[in-house]
């Protein structure tokens, strides 16, 4: 029978239920080949991504782009005020790019006041600004700079004439193309794309397959635009050239996209050493602290006149203390079902006995019920060979003690052995294996049993086993009383 393994179960509704606190690396070793997969590697959706972004929005950014963009707007405007045959219907297809502004920086210090004081008719759009930047791409801002950027665009090349002076135009549309730019890289870099919480909905999964490629959708409108201009004779012919130009402006949202990203993944590798370090200092303080504690326990788990269920209990709790170091590893703490591994206990255990341990287990995949089982029988039997084998010689005591267990015909099995001779009354009244006898009944096994290594030389040493069924027995209705 396959080993049993305890999972919870995913969520089917959420495609993200699973996102973790790194991201994934997208790295390959080919240098050549790297160089493909960061032009296709989507957002790093993690904890650790969305997180640091919303910092970076929140603390380091502030109001810095909406400013930015303010500053090429105002540029861009000054630059068509010098063009030649700027109509006055160009100055209205820039009031998107200039209620975006105005709205980016007013929200931004809308968000940062109390609800109670905010300006109550933008409480709205900042509750839909809050509400929006972990879980969905549509905000107020965000449509304006959607139609903000493009009329920009259509504005410089179609709605100015292509005489003297000819450079205004040039570094108008350049002011044109820098504004979106920026404004689509606020989009592209924004919390939603690293968030979790992102929505599950068609339309989003549908993007993040594109968002890689954005750029080059960018590259392919305003060339478009442009080349329409440049087809209707709005530019003059030494400036068509520059005009074709500024159409790879775009190829800048793709770099820094990536280079973001890149960091972001980076930093997170950087992460995850610090982390271990962390941790690592963590467990040794959690072993200094506690060392009374387990040298508490291993004194009441000796003590004959403490109860058989304390002293197992004790001799269980003693190596736990030392085995926090396996929680440094984070995937193998998660694979090992956040707990402490079986022959990490075994191992503990008989280090405190100085036993030559032989550990041949293959149980740490075992549900709650059987692993606790599993972990009080490996700790109870340990300490009683090494409070047995304390006596012996030196060379006696470097006999090998060999721990086993397996999940096999729908029971755990698992075994001790040591060089000892048999115990007559090792089942006696108020003894640890007594009372593990017992619990193992209890859980529907047959109980501890003792044989011999080697029938014809009871000198070859002893085994205990035990074995209990992987899923507890119905209760039985003749054992039931009213």
């Amino acid at each position: 029978m396959a080993t049993e393994i305890a999972a919870e179960h995913m969520e089917q509704d959420d495609q993200y239920a699973w996102v973790d606190l790194l991201p994934d690396r997208h790295r390959v070793s080919n240098p050549w080949l790297q160089i493909v997969r960061d032009m296709t590697a989507p957002a790093p959706m993690c904890d650790w991504a969305s997180e640091v972004t919303t910092i970076r929005i929140r603390v380091y950014d502030q109001i810095r782009a909406f400013v930015t963009r303010g500053a090429l707007l105002a540029a861009t405007t000054i630059m068509l005020g010098f063009a030649p045959g700027t109509w006055w219907l160009t100055w209205i297809l820039f009031i998107p790019a200039l209620f975006q502004v105005i709205f980016e920086i007013v929200l931004d210090f809308q968000i940062n006041k109390d609800e109670l004081t905010q300006i109550p008719v933008l409480r709205t759009l900042t509750a839909i600004a809050e509400n929006a930047h972990t879980s969905t791409l549509v905000n107020v801002t965000g449509v304006l700079g959607l139609v903000a950027v493009p009329c920009n665009i259509v504005a410089v090349s179609y709605l100015s004439g292509p005489g003297d002076p000819t450079w205004a135009k040039v570094l108008a549309l350049a002011g044109a193309a820098a504004y979106g730019v920026s404004g689509i890289m606020s989009f592209l870099s924004d919390t939603t794309h690293y968030s979790a919480h992102q929505s599950p909905k068609r339309v989003y999964r549908m993007f993040r397959a594109v968002r890689p490629h954005v750029w080059l959708v960018i590259m392919v409108a305003m060339t478009a635009i442009v080349a329409g201009s440049v087809l209707a004779d709005r530019w003059a012919a030494d400036m068509e050239p520059l005009a074709w130009a500024l159409c790879l402006f775009p190829v800048v949202i793709g770099m820094k996209q990536r280079d973001y990203e890149r960091f972001l993944r980076a930093s997170s590798d950087y992460l995850h050493k610090i982390q271990q370090e962390a941790k690592s200092e963590l467990s040794k303080d959690y072993h200094n602290t506690n060392t009374e504690v387990r040298d508490f326990t291993r004194r009441l788990a000796e003590n004959k006149a403490v109860p058989a269920e304390l002293r197992v209990q004790a001799a269980t709790l003693a190596p736990v203390i030392s085995l926090m170091s396996e929680a440094i590893n984070h995937d193998q703490w998660a694979r090992q079902l956040k707990r402490p591994s079986l022959v990490g206990i075994a191992e503990k255990t008989g280090s405190d006995w100085g036993l030559n341990l032989v550990i041949e287990l293959r149980l740490d995949d075992l549900r709650p019920r059987n692993y606790e089982l599993a972990k009080a029988l490996i700790a109870a039997l340990l300490a009683n060979v090494g409070q047995a084998m304390s006596d012996l010689d030196d060379m006696a005591k470097h006999a090998p003690v060999v721990v086993s267990g397996e999940v096999r015909a729908g029971r755990v099995w698992l075994a001790v052995q040591d060089p000892l001779p048999p115990i007559e009354d090792w089942c006696r009244p108020g003894s640890t294996t007594l009372w593990l006898h017992n619990d193992l009944i209890a859980h529907g096994g047959e109980g501890l049993s003792q044989h011999l290594v080697d029938a014809g030389n009871p000198l070859a040493g002893k085994e205990i086993r035990a074995n209990w069924p992987v899923k507890k027995p119905p209760t039985k209705l003749r054992e039931v009383r009213r």
